[in-house]
C-alpha cells in the first residue's frame, strides 16, 4: 500500500455511505480511495482510447468545472 497522507475535507455523508455500499467497503476510508483509484483509472482509460483511436472529438472535460488537469483541486 502506497504512502497515506491525512486530508480534512468535507463531504456529504449520504454520498460516502453511498459509495461504501457501491464498492462493497467496510470503511469510509477505502470506499474514498477506492473512489479515488478508480478516477484516475477512467483518466488512463480516456486517454489510452484517444491514443489509439488517433483522437476523439474534443466534448471538453469528462468533469465539469476541470480543466483536466492531472491534480485539480489540489
Amino acid at each position: 500500500m502506497p504512502k497515506l497522507i491525512r486530508k480534512n475535507v468535507f463531504l456529504d455523508p449520504a454520498e460516502v455511505k453511498r459509495a461504501r455500499r457501491i464498492l462493497g467497503k467496510a470503511t469510509d476510508s477505502e470506499a474514498i480511495r477506492e473512489a479515488l483509484r478508480l478516477v484516475t483509472f477512467r483518466q488512463q482509460v480516456i486517454r489510452a482510447y484517444d491514443q489509439v483511436a488517433g483522437g476523439a472529438p474534443d466534448f471538453g472535460s469528462p468533469w465539469p468545472g476541470s480543466e483536466d488537469s492531472e491534480d485539480a483541486g489540489s
